[in-house]
C-alpha cells in the first residue's frame, strides 16, 4: 500500500507500516487484494488508519539473523527443514511457550504449537488469528471471526457461525478458503482422514464412510 510510513503504536516494539488515513470501514475494504484484507483501525479520536493482519505474517527467513526489520521476532518453521534453502517466518514467540499472544496492530494473534526452530526443536510462534487456526479466546482471531468448537475437532479454531456451507464462503474473513459447516454450527477446513463426519463434503477426501472421513 502507498501512503505514509506510520508506527503501529505497539507499546513494546512498534513496527512502521505504509498506510492511509480512514474514518469508516468501507474506506479500507477497497484495498483488499493479495496484500490482505484491510480494516479501519480507529485510534479513539475518530480518526484511524487502514491496516491488514497480513502485515504481521512475518518476513521470510533462514535464521534469527534474518529477522531484523521486526524487532523481537525469531525464525520459526511449520516443520523441521529438510534442505538448507528451506525458509521459515519471522514471528514473535508465544509467551511461556503456550501463549496467549499479544494482539499486534489491533489484530488478534494465536499461538501455533507446532512451529519449530531450524533444528526441529519446539518453538511455538505467534501468528494472526486467521480462519482454521487453533485458538483459546475470541480476541485471538482477526476480523469478525470467533474462537469456536465442534465435536469433529479436538481443539477450538478461529471461525464463524454457520447454518450451511454457503454461509462459510460468504464470510469476508473465510472467503477464498475451502470451508464446510461442521455439526457444531461453525465453519471449519475440510476434515482429515479418521475424523467423524456426516457427509462426504465435510472431508478432505470427499468420502464419509460409516461416519468417518476416508
Amino acid at each position: 500500500m502507498v501512503g505514509k510510513c506510520v508506527s503501529d503504536a505497539d507499546p513494546a516494539l512498534p513496527l512502521t507500516l505504509c498506510t492511509l488515513p480512514c474514518s469508516v470501514e468501507g474506506e479500507c475494504e477497497i484495498y483488499d487484494s493479495d496484500q490482505g484484507k484491510f480494516v479501519c483501525q480507529l485510534d479513539g479520536s475518530g480518526s484511524g488508519r487502514c491496516a491488514t493482519p497480513d502485515a504481521y505474517r512475518g518476513a521470510r527467513c533462514s535464521t534469527d539473523a534474518d529477522c531484523t526489520r521486526d524487532q523481537g521476532t525469531s525464525c520459526v518453521f511449520a516443520s523441521k527443514p529438510t534442505s538448507p534453502t528451506d525458509q521459515g517466518t519471522c514471528s514473535r514467540l508465544c509467551p511461556g511457550g503456550t501463549g496467549p499472544c499479544t494482539p499486534r496492530g489491533g489484530f488478534g494473534h494465536v499461538c501455533l504449537p507446532f512451529t519449530v526452530a531450524r533444528d526441529g526443536t519446539s518453538r511455538p510462534g505467534c501468528y494472526p488469528g486467521y480462519f482454521g487456526l487453533p485458538c483459546t479466546a475470541d480476541d485471538q482471531c482477526v476480523g469478525d471471526l470467533v474462537c469456536g468448537s465442534t465435536p469433529e475437532l479436538p481443539y477450538k479454531v478461529c471461525t464463524a457461525l454457520c447454518r450451511n456451507d454457503d454461509d462459510c464462503g460468504g464470510d469476508r474473513w473465510i472467503a477464498g478458503n475451502r470451508a464446510v459447516c461442521a455439526s457444531g454450527a461453525i465453519c471449519v477446513p475440510p476434515l482429515p482422514k479418521g475424523t467423524p463426519c456426516q457427509t462426504g463434503t465435510s472431508c478432505q477426501s470427499g468420502s464419509c464412510t460409516n461416519g468417518t472421513c476416508g
